[in-house]
């Protein structure tokens, strides 16, 4: 879920420092063009150059280990707590890259912590922005995505947020405006990972098209939204996410046998992330399947489950919504 932010932030993510050998200057090109073109997994099989040039290198795999939903993997590798790494061409990223980090595995308030409540880097602005989506705050939200982006990117991933918190908050007309403004102008970016930034926005109006009941539209974008990520085989959030609403809307459509198939991808993906937030989601989704197949027993189970994870969590809306499921559930 968090491609976008980290795509925006990865020029200064670049190993550079002092290289002062000619293998360093070797394995910095190399690990520098291979996170560019998006092959992260040898990103994190590459040899590491010498002990000086080594941090902003591991900030470089930490990136690489977020994008592939290894979130664990990327904290290990940024070292403990409250250190920063230097020799990087923006100071602020390892910070980012921690707090995606955090975010992914659902430590919501680890990442405000770390971020604090008004950031002056667009991209931490946006993080934390889409931190207080998550947990409720919207009143901060509205005031981080208040300024537009003068960056393309960063003014796609501000629009989609905002759409997102206007879909979550009922405008539906001017959340969909912006997610799909948000997808046109990813089409106009010039990045190896843009199939993905515009496979969030094909979900994010599949699922508020799933929400409003309008089934044929719902399927189809939320296709489109799984194609983009297959683009990228290796983001295994991603591909978690768009599996697990892809079962929603084939339950929708009435095919169980697609919805359970799909349903078994996500927590296929889902197992390769090891996050409290990815799998309460797709519990979530598990229950919107029974739901929409008639399966009101074991709806009422795992909506009762998701409620239970999402408080856990600290993400309010979303258990309230789950709560509000329930209780017409069972009424």
């Amino acid at each position: 879920m968090w491609w976008w932010i980290l795509g925006a932030a990865l020029v200064a993510t670049i190993v550079h420092g002092a290289v002062s050998t000619v293998r360093d200057r070797r394995i910095a090109r190399s690990l520098n063009g291979l996170a560019a073109e998006g092959r992260h997994s040898e990103v994190l099989d590459h040899p590491m150059p010498s002990r000086a040039n080594r941090p902003s290198a591991r900030v470089l795999q930490a990136f690489s280990a977020v994008l592939t939903g290894r979130y664990a993997v990327a904290l290990v590798l940024l070292g403990p707590p409250g250190t920063r790494v230097r020799g990087l061409a923006d100071p602020a990223v390892d910070v980012l890259v921690r707090a995606v980090a955090l975010v992914g595995l659902g430590r919501y308030a680890q990442a405000a912590a770390l971020l604090g409540d008004r950031p002056d880097q667009p991209e931490l602005r946006r993080l934390r922005a889409q931190v207080a989506i998550e947990v409720g705050e919207d009143s901060l939200a509205e005031e981080l995505l208040r300024a537009p982006d003068s960056d393309l990117m960063g003014e796609a991933g501000r629009r989609r947020i905002l759409g997102q918190l206007r879909l979550r908050q009922g405008h539906r007309s001017e959340g969909q405006a912006l997610v799909r403004e948000a997808r046109s102008l990813y089409a106009g970016v010039d990045h190896y990972g843009k199939d993905v930034d515009q496979a969030y926005c094909s979900l994010l109006l599949g699922r508020a098209a799933l929400h409003d009941g309008r089934l044929d539209e719902a399927l189809p974008l939320v296709e489109q939204g799984l194609l983009g990520m297959r683009a990228r085989p290796d983001h295994a959030p991603g591909l978690a996410e768009a599996h697990a609403l892809a079962a929603e809307a084939t339950a929708g459509a009435g095919d169980p046998v697609a919805a359970e198939e799909h349903l078994r991808q996500a927590r296929e993906q889902a197992l390769l992330c090891g996050s409290d937030a990815l799998d309460a989601e797709i519990v979530r989704s598990a229950a919107m399947v029974a739901l929409r197949l008639g399966h009101a027993g074991e709806a009422e189970a795992r909506l009762r489950e998701a409620v239970r994870l999402h408080e856990a969590l600290g993400a309010r809306p979303t258990a309230d919504e789950l709560r509000q499921a329930l209780s017409s559930l069972t009424a």
